[in-house]
């Protein structure tokens, strides 16, 4: 189901704002400015990363588009809970007071969305949306694909600054630069400052993300979402292979090469089997 995902809040705007302006410049800069000093134009080396950098550039506007298309609320869905109203709440249905009608096990209410999430992991700022059962596969390749691509444009831009461009930025005012960036652009406006500002973006952006993705890839293996791993529930755990295939599909060992590629999730989002009550690490 697709639905268009729009900022509710001032930090979902600025945060997803953000990630839509520094993806196309960041891209630029690697491309057209850092690699071809490191790699003349036309050799087989620029080539090979300029290819390498369309696909990262591919992989991460798809999954992040993909993720705020995917509809994964209940909105215009109808459950049937156990007739039962304890043995619905017993196995962890709940009655939303706001939707006002019952939502499925690990389904949470959003009171940014203002609706039920099917499997709510968390709201996301960079995507202003909610993720959730049927976009979670997007969420966790757009983690992927922008820590690869921040860690090595960090990399290559650590080069490009302090060794092809080394006088230009081994001065005491170079840290002030690098320290307040966006800041130091009201007194300096020059090229040279641009380059600093995406420097520190990628280079922060690669540690931003990598540790979201550790956190989130772990949270995935565990078969929880953030809710129950910071509660240490482990009810749904199917073990790794099973709950990487709950998350990212079938065709799990595929999905990073693209988001159009389809890759089935086995569960229904609605019905979880409960393999055990707790388990306290």
């Amino acid at each position: 189901m697709v639905r268009v995902s729009l900022p509710r809040t001032w930090q979902d705007f600025a945060a997803t704002v953000f990630l839509a302006a520094a993806i196309p410049i960041v891209f630029w800069f690697e491309i057209f400015v850092v690699i071809p000093e490191v790699f003349p134009w036309g050799s087989f080396l620029n080539n090979v990363h300029f290819i390498a950098g369309l696909f990262l550039l591919y992989n991460i506007l798809g999954n992040w588009l993909a993720v705020m298309l995917t509809d994964t609320s209940v909105r215009g869905q109808i459950f049937l809970p156990p007739a039962d109203p304890e043995e619905a709440r017993a196995k962890n249905w709940s009655l939303c007071s706001v939707c006002e009608s019952w939502a499925p096990p690990r389904s949470w209410h959003c009171k940014t969305c203002n609706v039920c999430i099917m499997k709510r992991d968390h709201h996301c700022l960079l995507t202003s949306c909610c993720i959730g059962h049927r976009n979670h596969r997007y969420f966790l390749m757009l983690l992927l694909h922008l820590f690869v691509a921040t860690a090595i444009s960090a990399i290559y831009n650590t080069y490009f600054i302090w060794f092809l461009h080394g006088p230009e930025f081994k001065t005491w005012l170079s840290f002030i630069q690098i320290i307040f960036p966006m800041a130091w652009l009201a007194v300096d406006t020059s090229t040279t400052q641009y380059y600093l500002v995406i420097y520190v973006i990628a280079f922060v952006g690669s540690l931003f993300v990598g540790v979201l993705l550790y956190y989130h890839v772990r949270i995935m293996l565990e078969g929880s979402i953030v809710a129950e791993h910071e509660k240490k529930i482990r009810n749904y755990d199917m073990g790794r292979v099973g709950n990487v295939e709950n998350v990212l599909g079938e065709r799990w060992k595929l999905v990073w090469l693209s988001p159009s590629i389809k890759s089935p999730v086995k569960h229904d989002g609605i019905h979880w089997e409960v393999i055990q009550t707790s388990k306290n690490k």
